[in-house]
Parts: C-alpha cells; structure tokens; sequence
C-alpha cells in the first residue's frame, strides 16, 4: 500500500519534488488540503500573545503551532504516515510535540514570505495624528473608538490605522492598563513570566507543559485587566493620552 505523506508549504507541489525524490518518497497521486484558519489563529494564538505582551514574538513562531496543529490533523485524517515540510526547526518542535509517531522530512527549499494579522503589514498610514480609544475587558481588547470587535478585527483595524504595528500598539495599551489595575508586584512578577513565555514561543514549545502552566497564570492576571485606553496614533507609533480603568 503507497505511504500517505503531507506536504506542508504554500509552494506548489512541484517544487518539492526533488527533495521528496531524495527522500525515497515517490509521488503518485496529489491532493490538496486548503484550511482557513484566520480567527482561529487571532483568538487562540494572536490574542495569548497579547495577553502575554509578547512584543518580540514574531508572526511565524506564533503560526508554527497552528500549522502544526491542522497538519497533524490532516495526517490523521488522511493515515499519513510522514510529514515533509521547510518550514524550519521549529514547526518540526511542534510537529514532534503533537505527533512523535509521525517520520518528518525537512525539505530544503526556503519557505514563501508570507505576513500575518500579528506582524503586520507594510500599508499606508495618514501624517495627521489620530486618536484611538482602545476598550479592554480582562485583557482583551473588546471595542475600538466604541464600535465592538473581536481580536482579529482589532487587530486588523489597528494595523491599518498604524501601518501595520497592530500588535505592537494593543500590547503598549494592555501593557499601561496592567500598570494601574493590577498591584506592583504581580505585575513585576508578570514581566518575567512574559519574558519566558516568549522565549518558549520562540524555541517552538507551545505545546510545553511550562508554556501551559505559564498560560493559566497570565490567565488569571487579567480578571482587573478592564478599562478604556485613549492613543494618539502618528508615524506608525502610538501615544498614551489617558487611561480609565473600569469600575
């Protein structure tokens, strides 16, 4: 019976051939599996980020996990039995984390750039300063100028009103919230667990018992995490103007 394999890239499948050659995998019938995974990735990668104040995480190590997730999933589903993907060392981490059974193939082919709603893009921003009024319920940004949104439009919006520095402005917002509603030491205490949470992001350990156990007490940080943050926005960096934390 032909082995199932799952290739993993936004390339197409011929440019892995070679390498799937090499491997002694050979090609006989190709299906393409296509997921949408957009909110998803904002609710349950993007926002942990943010809650997190994880300005250095960067938009791949946070879609590292997701991949891996849905590409272990489709081997499932498919009884695949190897994945081969160029993805780098820390997509395999989390492909090993969720399926150690599964024989990974790293191809040597550079992965296709690709940008997230965490890292922004290069889109045009207005010169004249404006104002933004950004609302937080437990950490999550929950309204924008009033008008509710869900994180991923949060982040959207505020990318384009900043050029794309979306993740870096909600962070500096929840950040000086966090100051003002929760008491000094946790919050000192805070700033080094989120300095470990995002070297465990980097290194591909979402999947980690410490980035699990780390996860829940930032959880729990934010149950005061509410309030109303006014920025003034211009040349892609954000002001604090005044803070009002919810009664």
């Amino acid at each position: 019976m032909p082995e199932r394999v799952v290739v993993v890239g936004r390339e197409t499948f011929e440019t892995f051939a070679v390498a799937l050659a090499a491997a002694d995998v050979v090609v006989v019938d190709v299906d393409e599996v296509l997921v949408d995974a957009a909110d998803e990735f904002a609710d349950s990668y993007c926002l942990p980020a943010l809650l997190a104040n994880a300005a250095e995480a960067s938009g791949s190590a946070l879609a590292d996990p997701l991949v891996a997730k849905h590409v272990v999933a489709t081997a499932r589903e498919h009884g695949a039995t190897t994945v081969a993907h160029s993805g780098g060392e820390r997509l395999g981490t989390c492909l090993h984390a969720l399926a150690p059974d599964l024989r990974v193939i790293v191809l040597d082919h550079a992965p296709a750039a690709s940008r997230t709603v965490w890292s922004g893009s290069a889109v045009p921003h207005g010169d004249d300063p404006q104002e933004l009024v950004v609302t937080f319920d437990r950490g999550v940004p929950v309204a924008l100028d009033g008008e509710t949104v869900t994180a991923g439009q949060a982040l959207r919006e505020v990318n384009l009103r900043t050029g794309g520095h979306g993740a870096a402005t909600l962070i500096t917002a929840h950040r000086e919230l966090e100051e003002i509603t929760l008491e000094r030491d946790l919050v000192r205490f805070k700033r080094r667990v989120e300095r470990r949470w995002g070297e465990l992001v980097h290194d591909g350990l979402w999947y980690s018992p410490l980035k699990d156990a780390l996860d829940t007490f930032i959880e729990h940080t934010q149950g005061d995490v509410s309030g109303e943050i006014r920025l003034v926005l211009h040349g892609g960096r954000a002001t604090t103007e005044g803070i009002r934390a919810a009664v």
